[in-house]
């Protein structure tokens, strides 16, 4: 969590969402400017590796990105956007590990439960 609090801006939040998963609040980065913010927070994770009692450790990190733009005459859809960022963390995962994907949100559907 100090590595990745370190990669961020001032104003940008982090959240723990339990199992290792973190969610950083990203205000005025979408799309591709986001993608990059979440590649400098993967390297983070990784630079430099952890000194261990059995040697160095090297951390990855796979990261779900989705991006929504503002629109005061709608709703802030929260589950729909954190629902997109596990898409992306899956298809990460599924790809490799410790890389970064990028997803659209779907608001015209109804949140899964």
């Amino acid at each position: 969590a100090r590595r990745l609090l370190a990669a961020l801006r001032p104003f940008d939040r982090l959240g723990y969402l339990g199992e290792g998963r973190y969610l950083a609040l990203l205000p005025g980065q979408e799309g591709l400017p986001a993608r990059t913010v979440a590649e400098q927070l993967r390297e983070a994770v990784a630079v430099p590796p952890i000194q261990a009692r059995s040697g160095l450790l090297r951390l990855t990190a796979s990261v779900g990105v989705t991006s929504w733009h503002y629109d005061a005459r709608s709703a802030f859809p929260a589950e729909r956007l954190i629902e997109s960022c596990e898409a992306g963390l899956a298809r990460a995962k599924a790809a490799g590990r410790n890389r970064v994907s990028l997803e659209q949100p779907e608001l015209d559907r109804p949140p899964t439960a």
